[in-house]
């Protein structure tokens, strides 16, 4: 073969593959970190409390807030804006923790002025002070389908959740790294729940997740006695207020949890949830506003801002200061107002050795609905090499 004609490029040419090797694909992707956080205003947003430890949380953390006009149409733009809303991506959510939820309202179809969703999650988070507390930490995710999603199977048993629906809070539980998942139905609806499964992805429900289906029946006794078996728990809307009753028997945090409500294409609203006070304004609650801001950053794509906010609320937690709804047993507690946790919170306390609990709704893989400026993005940089002068 005359080697004289072959062409750079060509196969069996090993000169510009050693010159220029195989670009690598498992670099790390980098991500263009944003400082500013979009909310859109709820109706009632008059709550300057609220709005006030709000703006001092995010002044500590160094973000701007942007604040997005709310939507308002009337007639079809109203039915319009609804179907929009519930399939657009990268939608700011609105943030109104002082509007508290019961889980009462989901029930027998819920009620008339429920926000527009297709699921939702409550998170039980919380660590007494000491060694002892730490090993029965509470971290986990309460989700049910939104009413509007489950419909009767063919057999006429009660409602169940749309495959679709199903299958994305199994993935989030599976994003935020919650590995033990329950799911409790009615006795007559588990055979159905089972077909469901099975028409899902066999890696979503069968690889690195014990997943378990049990009758209200079934998991009465662990949910008083062993709630930590499970990090997450799918209950469907009838049964969500029986559920959280005994989670809130056997972990004593009695105050409202954090409630997000997710959409077609994200995050909608972060509220909160309560047996005692849902469908009332809530008076500030600073363990509330901590966690439900940290779960708006995470979801915004401002992982470290929502994982700092929240390590500095638990080291507070394991110095014993306590607030109202999340007492401890420990006699050096220190029971403060909510506004006194806020200035506590951006007070930076760094004097405690041992690592704090995380909180699996802000791990680093958890799924995220960015912003345009917070998306992922692959930068490549190109050094032009100087040309040798001409002599």
């Amino acid at each position: 073969m005359d080697k004289a004609k072959q062409k750079p490029g060509l196969p069996g040419d090993t000169g510009l593959s050693a010159a220029f090797p195989a670009r690598r694909t498992n670099t790390s992707a980098l991500r263009l970190v944003a400082t500013r956080l979009q909310l859109r205003e709820p109706a009632d947003c008059g709550h300057d409390d609220w709005n006030a430890g709000r703006d001092q949380l995010l002044a500590w953390l160094g973000i701007e807030l942007e604040k997005l006009p709310q939507v308002k149409a009337a007639g079809f733009k109203q039915v319009a804006h609804w179907a929009m809303s519930s399939s657009a991506a990268g939608t700011a959510p609105e943030f109104a923790p002082w509007q508290c939820f019961s889980p009462v309202a989901l029930q027998n179809g819920g009620i008339a002025n429920l926000p527009r969703a297709q699921w939702v999650s409550s998170y039980l988070i919380d660590h007494g002070p000491g060694q002892i507390a730490r090993q029965r930490a509470c971290d986990l995710a309460l989700m049910s389908p939104h009413p509007a999603m489950c419909a009767p199977d063919e057999d006429g048993a009660a409602p169940t959740p749309r495959l679709a629906v199903l299958k994305a809070m199994i993935g989030a539980a599976r994003s935020e790294g919650r590995d033990k998942l329950a799911i409790i139905v009615h006795a007559r609806q588990c055979n159905a729940m089972a077909k469901l499964l099975l028409l899902a992805d066999r890696g979503l429900t069968r690889e690195g997740i014990t997943l378990e289906i049990l009758s209200i029946e079934e998991a009465l006794a662990p949910l008083a006695a062993e709630p930590e078996r499970w990090n997450a728990i799918i209950v469907m809307p009838d049964l969500r207020g029986i559920v959280m009753a005994l989670l809130v028997q056997s972990s004593g945090v009695t105050s409202p949890w954090p409630m997000v409500w997710h959409g077609g294409g994200g995050l909608g609203l972060v509220a909160g949830e309560s047996l005692e006070q849902g469908g009332r304004l809530l008076a500030l609650d600073g363990s509330l506003l901590v966690h439900a801001l940290a779960l708006a950053l995470q979801h915004a794509g401002m992982t470290q801002a929502a994982q700092r906010l929240h390590a500095a609320w638990a080291r507070l937690r394991d110095k014993g200061v306590v607030t109202e709804g999340r007492g401890a047993r420990a006699p050096y507690v220190n029971r403060v107002e909510a506004a006194v946790l806020i200035d506590l919170v951006c007070s930076d306390i760094v004097d405690i050795a041992r690592p704090v609990p995380e909180w699996r709704a802000l791990s680093a893989h958890a799924e995220t609905h960015a912003e345009a400026p917070c998306a992922p993005v692959r930068l490549s940089l190109v050094a032009d090499r100087p040309s040798a002068p001409h002599s």
